[in-house]
């Protein structure tokens, strides 16, 4: 089933994504994405999981650049989650998105790296940036 599928906590949003992130999805996606911290109640963390994807092409990587852009905007830092050796991984890994997007194999190491993330930041001030 494609779609997405958030979960709030108290800083961090949780977003699943499931099925197709491609040319005709980025739009609905990335709205959603930025949707999910529009009612996240001041959350300063989104964790995107990107293991159930099952193919995502250029315009999927350019959507996810742009919400990490918006977003970073916001003072809000995005982290990603790919399922280990997956074709999702591989293309993440070869176009460089983790260098710009901290990214992650497990769901609970990308949530404890946003916890640590928000514990730095001074109240006020805008988280830093990556």
């Amino acid at each position: 089933m494609d779609g997405v599928r958030v979960v709030m906590e108290k800083v961090t949003t949780l977003v699943t994504v499931h099925g197709e992130v491609d040319m005709p999805s980025v739009h609905d996606i990335g709205n959603q994405l930025r949707a999910a911290l529009d009612h996240g109640g001041g959350a300063r963390c989104l964790v995107i999981d990107l293991r159930g994807v099952t193919f995502l092409d250029s315009a999927g990587l350019h959507m996810l650049l742009d919400v990490h852009r918006d977003l970073a905007q916001r003072g809000v830092d995005c982290f990603l989650v790919v399922e280990h050796g997956s074709a999702t991984a591989r293309l993440v890994e070869v176009t460089g998105l983790d260098a710009v997007l901290p990214t992650h194999h497990r769901v609970g190491d990308a949530l404890e790296a946003a916890r640590r993330c928000v514990e730095h930041v001074v109240p006020g001030e805008r988280t830093p940036t990556r």
